[in-house]
């Protein structure tokens, strides 16, 4: 009795410490805990992950902002994928631009790196003033350029102000917006400087556009230069007293003597706002006047100048592909919050990799196989996939392999032994099928599979020996002698039908034509009697 009583307070126990532990563990993983959205400045900031393709955070993301410099970003999308390029689609140092008049169309309020009209410039500098010091002058010889270029080009148009090719390549970077997908961006230019109602863009708009020009690996480069000494000034006078004068010059000399500092000072390592971990994209701040169109019904427009700043910075972090972006007023509010949402990702998100480039998923025994010992196909990954998630959600991956119609796959008599019996041969590299991947039953990615090796088949000849009696297979010959017999029998009457039509033609023949007496009828000899 006193064993019986002991043991059950044992169990009791037991149990408690069961439902105990049970409740910790409950309680740690509900004290997972993902902390608060960081309060935003900006009138419009996004974060844009390149693992998932979406938007972690969205702050008026979709409000139409004008595009400013983030239009370059476009622009040299266009120009990389229309210049004369090698590996990678780097721009070459040989492809040669004359700079011509269209420079003088821009005022002296615009961003200008310093060319002048007959300056023979190369493509790759010409992307890096660009990006690096937001250069304008440079961003419209490269649309006159590509445009004329992507035109076919006229001889004359060495120095002419080519209205036709840059209002072409503006019709460019207009249709590669539409071709990424972007259906709230419209640019009026190739600056981003002015354009009106008709030149405006979103911060999700943007951090896509930033995606795309990541792809390019010289885009990705000069976007990371903070500063560059490009001019050579030697033998222009010195700027500062001589002989106790200041020697004055004017701006495009002024404009050849400074650096090509870049704006985006979270890749300055000196700057305010550095954040180890940025590798680019662009910046731009300051005050720019723009054309806003009268809707009161009069025939002119109003000018309306603003304080404004916009960035758009890439960080990778564990894996971890981000696009910030952020449009506001001051540079404070931009590079802060653009901050603010990097670190909270890198926070309270983590990244899964739930396939590797040519990971090995699975195995199938070639039942066809010419070579027992290389009877196994290896099924390999096209390439690796990452997801990332909030580090308080259920991580759940599951996949389902589609493999190619064309083999043979189990039926429900061989559930349990995988194998394929391909018609042909399989080679390596051919494609077998695709992986479909699920995180918490969301469907979130298919991945194409590859053979891993090269598997020869020959066709298989029937087991006679080894065959097993089935009644199926007696059914079947009962059906196919029935059919026989039923064969048979069809022509043996019809052959039996063929026969006496013959016969009563023959018949006919014989009567017909010349008619014979018809003999006496002959009478038995009991019939005479009668």
């Amino acid at each position: 009795m006193l064993k019986n009583k002991l043991s059950k307070k044992i169990l009791s126990l037991l149990i408690t410490a069961y439902i105990f532990t049970a409740f910790c563990n409950v309680e740690g993983y509900a004290a997972v805990k993902v902390s608060p959205l960081p309060e935003l400045q900006s009138d419009s900031a996004v974060l844009y992950t390149i693992n998932n393709s979406k938007d972690i955070i969205s702050h008026n993301s979709a409000e139409k902002k004008y595009p400013v410099s983030m239009a370059k970003l476009m622009n040299a999308i266009i120009v990389i994928e229309n210049a004369d390029t090698g590996a990678d689609f780097r721009p070459k140092q040989t492809e040669k631009v004359t700079v011509g008049y269209e420079i003088e169309a821009i005022g002296h309020d615009y961003n200008l790196a310093g060319f002048k009209v007959g300056d023979v410039v190369s493509v790759p500098d010409l992307l890096t003033a660009m990006i690096v010091c937001d250069a304008d002058d440079a961003a419209i010889i490269l649309a006159r350029y590509i445009g004329r270029k992507v035109l076919g080009g006229v001889a004359d148009s060495l120095y002419k102000y080519d209205r036709k090719a840059i209002d072409h390549f503006v019709d460019m970077m207009n249709s590669r917006a539409e071709l990424i997908g972007l259906n709230s961006t419209m640019f009026g230019n190739a600056t981003g400087f002015k354009g009106g109602h008709i030149s405006f863009s979103t911060a999700s708009d943007i951090a896509r556009i930033s995606a795309v020009y990541l792809r390019y690996p010289f885009l990705c480069e000069i976007s990371r230069i903070s500063s560059k000494d490009y001019w050579d000034v030697k033998g222009k006078a010195p700027i500062g007293p001589t002989n106790g004068e200041t020697p004055e010059l004017s701006d495009a000399d002024i404009a050849r003597t400074k650096l090509w500092v870049n704006q985006n000072e979270l890749i300055n390592i000196d700057g305010k706002y550095f954040y180890e971990g940025c590798k680019g994209v662009m910046a731009s701040y300051g005050q720019r006047t723009y054309e806003v169109d009268d809707y009161n019904g009069d025939t002119k427009n109003d000018f309306v100048t603003i304080d404004y700043a916009v960035a758009s910075a890439y960080v990778e972090f564990n894996g971890i592909k981000m696009i910030a972006v952020a449009y506001g007023k001051t540079a404070d509010d931009v590079f802060g919050d653009i901050t603010s949402m990097i670190e909270y990702v890198k926070e309270n998100y983590v990244l899964h990799t739930y396939t590797e480039s040519y990971q090995k998923v699975t195995s199938f025994h070639v039942e066809n196989a010419m070579d027992p010992s290389n009877a196994h196909l290896e099924v390999i990954t096209e390439r690796g996939g990452t997801y990332l998630s909030r580090i308080d959600e259920l991580h759940l991956f599951n996949h389902v392999i589609k493999i190619n119609p064309a083999y043979s796959v189990p039926t429900e008599d061989n559930l349990y032994e995988t194998y394929i019996s391909p018609p042909a041969g399989i080679t390596k590299g051919d494609i077998v099928g695709t992986m479909d991947i699920y995180y918490n039953a969301m469907y979130i990615d298919s991945v194409v599979l590859y053979a891993g090796n090269t598997v020869p088949v020959y066709e298989p000849l029937p087991d006679i020996n080894g065959s097993t009696w089935e009644f199926s297979d007696l059914f079947k010959i009962i059906y196919d002698m029935g059919v026989v017999a039923l064969i048979i029998l069809i022509l043996y009457f019809t052959l039996k039908i063929f026969i006496k039509i013959r016969r009563h033609k023959i018949e006919m023949r014989r009567y017909s034509g010349k008619r014979k007496k018809r003999p006496a009828r002959r009478y038995s000899k009991a019939k005479r009697i009668r």
